[in-house]
């Protein structure tokens, strides 16, 4: 072999190996451009699972201390007067206690069979219930504005009203308000029962 065939050979070679070594550069950088992506969609993902888990955090925080009471009406003591109905309140949490309950019975509008008519009156309860312990209750009243409900001033035929709620939780500083409207449904037993509607089905 003549010393020129040995130096093209030699070429050739020199050639092969660099696009070797090009070759083998762009798998790497192919390999760590795949790598960086996946660091990447990982790190999103992370970050949305973090996201996720601070929103369940602060829904569980806010349900387990935001102050909530119920309000569920018994059976009237008289049948054609709803407003002899006893409400029963309850602290629904599981932890704090609340405190200086006070109630105001709002009656929207009241129709009675003797055609007396009551609308737009506000009475407070005054009674104050000074503490109720979590998953505790008590009852609360509506005194009607007038006398002879279900006997001289004829039985109730319709009848709408809001009770208002007013209270303190010692870990939420605000005072906290609750509405519950309420309306007056006939039952089977030709009395009139209080039964839970929203405000704005009583405008």
């Amino acid at each position: 072999m003549d010393r020129r065939e040995r130096r093209r050979r030699k070429r050739e070679q020199i050639k092969i190996e660099e696009r070797l070594v090009k070759k083998s550069a762009a798998i790497s950088a192919e390999k760590k451009g795949n790598q960086s992506l996946i660091e990447k969609i990982r790190s999103k993902g992370s970050l949305a699972w973090k996201l996720v888990a601070g929103v369940m955090a602060v829904l569980g925080w806010f349900v387990l201390f935001h102050p909530h009471v119920s309000l569920e009406p018994d059976r009237p003591l008289n049948l054609g007067d709803p407003f002899s109905t006893l409400f029963r309140i309850k602290n629904e949490s599981k932890l704090f206690a609340i405190r200086n309950l006070t109630s105001t019975c709002h009656t929207i509008d009241v129709i009675t069979s003797h055609n007396v008519g009551i609308s737009g009156i506000a009475r407070p309860l005054l009674r104050t219930i000074p503490l109720m312990e979590p998953q505790s209750s008590s009852t609360i009243d509506c005194p009607p504005m007038i006398g002879g409900l279900g006997a001289g001033a004829g039985n109730v035929l319709k009848a709408e009203i809001v009770i208002e709620v007013s209270y303190t939780q010692n870990w939420w500083p605000p005072q906290q308000k609750e509405q519950f409207p309420f309306i007056g449904v006939r039952d089977s037993q030709n009395g009139v029962s209080w039964s839970h509607r929203t405000l704005s089905e009583l405008q």
